[in-house]
């Protein structure tokens, strides 16, 4: 298989007819309080409706929260001009920071990817900060009309899919499960029925990562240094 600098996501399949709808009883931004909560900065620079992208969320959110992390999804600015509109935004990006960019067709092709690629990811160290994920819309778009899919539950898994990149560090690929590089049919079918997740090795990793991520940033708040005249 050939490998990448950056990560990304491919879909292999026969297009055969897959009716595919796929529902989230997770509320959006909210999740379990005992769960690590991470921020996941969206620029929706592909202006997919509002609709869309909050079922995404929620997809996505399930998937997040079946193996114990919280995701909070906060909306972001495309331009300088709106900054002040989305003070959130503007605080200082710190370990538990992430951005997911949904880029236009026109955006995407600047990357020259496969057709089959429908995102990638730039690798995300441990101390990395502000890390970025990418998500082709129209790519995601098109597998949605040939295959049946729900535009929102097919984009909220490959969202899962790239920001599982950044979490667990790593831009090689699964060989079962949500971070497969190729999903087919049979992955498809899986995840209309809520099963196309990440495997148990790759939730204990995301878990273990995202702690030490979260202790490492407060240990860095508890040594700053507060200097008052």
């Amino acid at each position: 298989m050939k490998r990448f600098p950056k990560s990304c996501l491919t879909v292999g399949l026969s297009w055969t007819l897959l009716t595919v709808s796929i529902q989230s009883a997770f509320p959006q931004h909210h999740g379990l309080k005992s769960d690590p909560a991470i921020t996941i900065r969206v620029y929706n620079f592909a202006q997919v409706s509002a609709r869309s992208l909050i079922e995404a969320e929620k997809q996505a959110t399930s998937i997040f929260q079946e193996v114990g992390i919280n995701p909070l999804w906060v909306d972001c600015p495309l331009t300088h001009e709106e900054s002040s509109n989305y003070p959130q935004c503007q605080q200082a990006t710190g370990l538990m920071d992430f951005h997911l960019r949904i880029l236009s067709q026109q955006m995407a092709e600047r990357y020259g990817k496969r057709f089959t690629t429908f995102g990638f990811s730039v690798p995300c160290p441990d101390d990395g900060r502000g890390c970025v994920s990418n998500v082709f819309l129209h790519r995601v778009e098109e597998l949605a009309k040939r295959t049946g899919a729900t535009l929102p539950g097919l984009m909220g898994h490959v969202m899962a899919h790239e920001i599982g990149h950044l979490l667990l560090g790593l831009t090689e690929h699964g060989p079962t499960g949500i971070m497969r590089a190729y999903w087919n049919r049979e992955d498809l079918r899986r995840a209309a029925l809520g099963h196309l997740v990440f495997t148990q090795d790759e939730a204990n990793a995301i878990r273990n990562r995202v702690t030490r991520r979260a202790e490492r940033q407060e240990a860095n708040q508890a040594t700053k240094v507060v200097v008052t005249e």
